[in-house]
C-alpha cells in the first residue's frame, strides 16, 4: 500500500511539473504579445508605456531564455533617466491615448526632465537586482560588459534616493505619491490622504460628477470598477500628481508643502535588497561604490527597526512629518524578510504572522491586506487581493531566512493561481479567481522565474518539498 501511494505522489508531481512547463509557453507567448520595440509593456489595454519595476520584472523572467532581450529591457530604462538620477517609474510612449501622457506629467517642468517624455515620479527601486539577476545567465566577460553600462545609471539613481529623499539622513527614503511605492491604494497610505482634498475634488463630488469621470476613466473601461481605484482615490491620485507638477517636481519643495509624505516600509525594504546587489556589482566590475553612499546603505539596514511594531510585532510605514506609524496590516509589513537585513528573531515573528490562516495565509496566499483586518476588500486592486510579484519578494525572504519548504509552498500557490485563472494581474486570496487586467506581464514573467529558480529546476535548484492544498510544513508553528 505504501508503494502505491509513493508511485501516486511521484505520479502527481510529474503531471503537476508537465502542467507547468505548459504554463511557462504560455507565459512567454504573453511576454511576446506585450513587446513593444525594445521594452515590453505591462498590458497593451490597461498599461500601454514602459513602467519601472515591471520592466525589472519582466527582464528576470526573460533571462532565462532570452538573455539579449532581458539586457535590453532594462537597458532602455535608461533612455528616460532624470539628470539628477532619478528613474521614472513610466517612460512614456509618444502620442499614446493613454491618461498618463506627456499632457499628463509635463515632465519638462522640470529642468532634470530628459527629452524623452516620463513621468514625474519613480517607483520600487528592482533595478540593480534585476541587473545582477540578468547578469548571472552571461558568461565573465559579457556579463562585465553590462554591467559596466548599468552601473553608472544605478549609481546615481540610488544617489538620488539618499540625496532627495532622504534630507535627514534618517536612512528611510520619503516618497510624495503612492505610485511610487507601487502599492498604490494599500489602506496606509489612504491614512495618509485622507486630509488631502483639494477644493475641486470635494467639487466634482457634491456636483455629481463622479459618474460621469468613470465613464472616461480608461481602467475601469478595461476592468470592472469594483476591482480598481475608486472615484475619490482617483481624483486624488491626481489632484497629488498634479500638485506635484506645479512645484517642478522638487523633492525639496513637495516634502515641504505636501504634509503626507511617507517613509514606505515596502520601498525601503526592497531598497535595502537593491544597495547590497548594488555593491556585489560593483565588486564584480571593479568599481568603488563612494564611501558616503556606502555609509548611507548602512544607516537604511538600521533605520528599518524605526518602522517596527514591538506591541503588534510588525512593520509599518509612518508619515514622513511627524513619524506617527501607520498601522494598517499588509503585505507591505512582511517584506522586511525580503530586504534579509533584518534580525533571524524578527523574521521569525513575521513568518508566525504570515503563516496564520486568519490573517495572511488563506486558501491563496498572500493577500496585499489581512483578512483580519478591517480595510480588507477581496478583489478591489491592493486592498486585498493576492499578487505575483508580492509573493516573488515573500518567496526570496522566506529564503533569506532559511524558510525554504515555506517559500516552496508559496511558489506553488502561484502556479496553482495562473493554472487554475491565467496570467492576471491580481488574484482572489480566498477562491484564486483573477482580477485586473489578464495576460499580464510581470505574473507571466516572474511565474517564468520560479519555474526555472525553485525546486526541481534544471539550474541545480534543490528541492525543499511540494505540499498539497497549500498547507505549510511543520518547519514552523501556524498561530491561529
Amino acid at each position: 500500500m505504501l508503494k502505491h501511494k509513493h508511485y501516486y505522489a511521484i505520479l502527481a508531481t510529474k503531471m503537476g511539473e508537465a502542467a507547468n512547463t505548459t504554463m511557462v509557453d504560455a507565459a512567454r507567448a504573453v511576454l511576446d504579445a506585450n513587446q513593444r520595440e525594445q521594452w515590453t509593456v505591462p498590458s497593451p489595454k490597461l498599461y500601454p508605456h514602459q513602467w519601472l519595476w515591471d520592466s525589472c520584472f519582466i527582464a528576470i523572467g526573460l533571462r532565462h531564455y532570452d538573455t539579449a532581450r532581458a539586457k535590453q529591457e532594462l537597458l532602455s530604462l535608461l533612455r528616460g533617466q532624470w539628470q539628477n538620477g532619478m528613474i521614472p517609474h513610466i517612460t512614456l510612449t509618444p502620442n499614446d491615448e493613454h491618461w498618463a501622457n506627456a499632457d499628463f506629467w509635463q515632465s519638462g517642468r522640470s529642468k532634470y526632465a530628459p527629452n524623452t517624455p516620463t513621468s514625474g515620479l519613480t517607483q520600487p527601486p528592482v533595478l540593480a537586482t534585476a541587473a545582477l539577476l540578468v547578469s548571472e545567465k552571461l558568461d565573465g566577460a559579457n556579463q562585465r560588459i553590462f554591467l559596466k553600462q548599468m552601473f553608472p545609471a544605478l549609481l546615481a539613481y540610488h544617489s538620488w534616493l539618499y540625496t532627495d529623499r532622504d534630507p535627514g539622513q534618517t536612512g528611510l527614503v520619503a516618497l510624495i505619491h503612492p505610485w511610487e511605492c507601487g502599492l498604490d491604494n494599500t489602506p496606509y497610505w489612504d491614512m495618509a490622504l485622507h486630509h488631502f482634498s483639494p477644493l475641486w475634488v470635494g467639487a466634482f463630488l457634491k456636483l455629481g460628477f463622479g459618474k460621469f469621470i468613470n465613464n472616461y476613466r480608461k481602467d475601469t473601461q478595461a476592468v470592472p470598477q469594483k476591482q480598481r481605484l475608486t472615484t475619490v482615490e482617483a481624483l486624488k491620485f491626481a489632484a497629488l500628481a498634479f500638485n506635484l507638477r506645479k512645484h517642478g517636481y522638487d523633492a525639496s519643495l513637495c516634502l515641504k508643502h505636501n504634509r503626507f509624505a511617507v517613509e514606505d516600509v515596502s520601498y525601503n525594504s526592497i531598497l535595502a535588497a537593491a544597495n547590497k546587489d548594488l555593491g556585489k556589482i560593483a565588486d564584480i566590475i571593479a568599481e568603488p561604490i563612494p564611501t558616503d553612499l556606502a555609509f548611507r546603505f548602512q544607516t537604511t539596514n538600521k533605520a528599518l527597526e524605526l518602522l517596527w511594531d514591538s506591541n503588534d510585532g510588525l512593520y509599518y510605514s509612518r508619515s514622513f512629518h511627524n513619524k506617527e506609524p501607520l498601522r494598517v496590516a499588509t503585505v507591505a509589513s512582511l517584506l522586511p524578510l525580503y530586504s534579509g537585513v533584518i534580525s533571524k528573531e524578527r523574521a521569525d515573528v513575521l513568518v508566525r504572522h504570515l503563516i496564520n490562516k486568519q490573517s495572511f495565509w488563506p486558501a491563496f496566499p498572500v493577500p496585499s491586506v489581512a483578512t483580519n483586518d478591517s480595510h480588507y476588500t477581496s478583489d478591489r486592486y491592493w486592498q486585498g487581493p493576492t499578487w505575483i510579484n508580492m509573493n516573488w519578494l515573500l518567496y526570496h525572504g522566506l529564503k533569506n531566512y532559511g524558510y525554504d519548504e515555506l517559500a516552496e509552498s508559496l511558489r506553488q500557490t502561484v502556479f496553482r493561481l495562473v493554472n487554475n485563472s491565467s496570467f492576471h494581474e491580481y488574484f482572489s486570496a480566498l477562491d484564486g479567481s483573477g482580477y485586473g487586467i489578464d495576460q499580464f506581464s510581470w505574473t507571466a514573467a516572474l511565474s517564468i522565474d520560479l519555474f526555472y529558480t525553485g525546486a526541481g529546476a534544471t539550474n541545480g535548484g534543490t528541492r525543499s518539498g511540494v505540499f498539497t492544498n497549500n498547507q505549510p510544513s511543520n518547519q514552523t508553528t501556524n498561530t491561529q
